[in-house]
């Protein structure tokens, strides 16, 4: 929910060893529910692009995100983790001493329930929690697809966040509103 700040995750659905139809059908219930226009998918891979197809196919449009390059990836992900740091404050200094016995000072960040600062909660989700946690960026041995349906839903928000009415006929008019 982007209608105020900070963002809210309203929805989470992880499914596991679930039959294909069943996933594009709720992948078209819930754009309907929500009122979307077009439901953000990862449409990375040769998977992606029969996504693509399959929900075409049903009327379901979509807008497939294809991050084929680390660089596009990484730009996912930092706009994720600058969702959740928007506005942190630095609130003082703290000294670290590193592996050689060098004492380096340190700016300290606000903590998590230190200030009104993100532009995204944490959400309380344990499945994401555990994939937020552990993620790398070479992930080829890891489960982290919550991770990148997040930094996927934090793009589709940004770019909708500062979308106003549309003229009629408009790029993302639907004759409804």
């Amino acid at each position: 929910d982007i209608t105020e700040r900070p963002w809210t995750l309203v929805r989470f659905d992880r499914l596991n060893k679930v039959p294909w139809e069943e996933i594009y059908n709720l992948i078209g219930r819930v754009r309907t529910e929500y009122d979307c226009r077009w439901a953000y998918i990862d449409g990375t891979g040769p998977q992606g692009d029969v996504i693509e197809e399959e929900m075409m196919k049903r009327r379901v449009p979509v807008q497939a995100v294809k991050t084929n390059t680390k660089a596009a990836k990484l730009e996912l992900i930092n706009g994720l983790q600058t969702a959740f740091d928007e506005n942190r404050n630095v609130v003082g200094t703290t000294e670290v001493l590193d592996h050689t016995g060098v004492i380096t000072t340190k700016a300290r960040l606000e903590e998590p329930r230190e200030g009104d600062w993100g532009l995204l909660r944490m959400p309380k989700h344990k499945q994401l929690l555990t994939e937020l946690e552990t993620y790398q960026l070479d992930d080829k041995k890891l489960v982290q697809d919550c991770v990148f349906a997040l930094a996927l839903a934090v793009a589709a928000a940004r770019e909708m966040e500062y979308v106003r009415p549309p003229a009629i006929g408009g790029l993302y008019w639907d004759g409804r509103k």
